[in-house]
């Protein structure tokens, strides 16, 4: 949530699934995920009879590659934003 140019509060309140924590942790899951699905598709590859289910590991892999990147857009973007308001309110004016 980014605060409107009036706001009548100053401070922005972050949900607890938004915060820096709950990413980090949703990025630690999500790469456990991601390695999970390496393994899937080491063993469906190694075994002919798992071969024709390659797609679940893959599918597993790519959703939480699609998560991961998304998750690390957003706090890269709001360390981005903090940083920008660091800066305006450390500069003389």
């Amino acid at each position: 949530m980014l605060p409107e140019n009036t706001p009548i509060f100053r401070k922005v309140i972050v949900s607890w699934y938004d915060s820096v924590t709950a990413c980090v942790l949703m990025l630690v899951f999500l790469d456990a995920v991601f390695l999970f699905a390496v393994t899937g598709i080491n063993v469906a590859c190694e075994m002919h009879e798992y071969s024709h289910h390659i797609w679940v590991p893959v599918l597993l892999m790519a959703l939480s590659a699609c998560g991961a990147l998304s998750l690390m857009i957003r706090l890269i973007r709001r360390y981005v934003y903090h940083m920008k308001l660091n800066k305006e309110n450390i500069s003389p004016p």
